[in-house]
């Protein structure tokens, strides 16, 4: 791995594969957005009416995502929802990868290419998939 948390080593396959996971940075001040009898957010923290922004897992340690969030997102965050990109596939979300300069794991989850908003039913396969990784020592 890169001494750089958000450089990788190899070059990432173009296309978003199945098998990669999925993580978007939860916010503190989206904790409206968790769901109290599971413990884990729901599915609204996906809700971004300019596509969904997440980070791919790029063979990356958990733990180096999570450090690569903290940096990324200009807010505190309190942990990633992780999401399988084969479940969006399946829900015929469009995951669009949009590296940048700074992040060469950002990505896009949309509900169509057209309009970037999720769809009722994909917000519903996401909030029975997602896992909750919430971040150490965070209260």
């Amino acid at each position: 791995m890169s001494s750089r948390a958000n450089l990788p080593d190899t070059i990432l396959p173009e296309e978003i594969l199945p098998e990669e996971d999925l993580f978007r940075g939860v916010l503190r001040s989206v904790e409206h957005a968790f769901n109290v009898e599971t413990g884990r957010p729901s599915s609204a923290v996906f809700k971004d009416p300019g596509g969904c922004s997440v980070d791919r897992d790029g063979g990356r340690d958990t733990h180096v995502i999570l450090d690569s969030l903290s940096q990324n997102i200009r807010k505190e965050i309190i942990g990633a929802a992780v999401v399988n990109a084969g479940i969006c596939l399946d829900a015929e979300i469009c995951l669009i990868p949009k590296p940048s300069r700074k992040n060469s794991y950002h990505a896009l989850m949309c509900g169509d290419p057209e309009t970037k908003i999720l769809k009722p039913a994909q917000f519903a396969v996401i909030g029975y998939s997602l896992k909750w990784i919430p971040l150490p020592n965070v209260s």
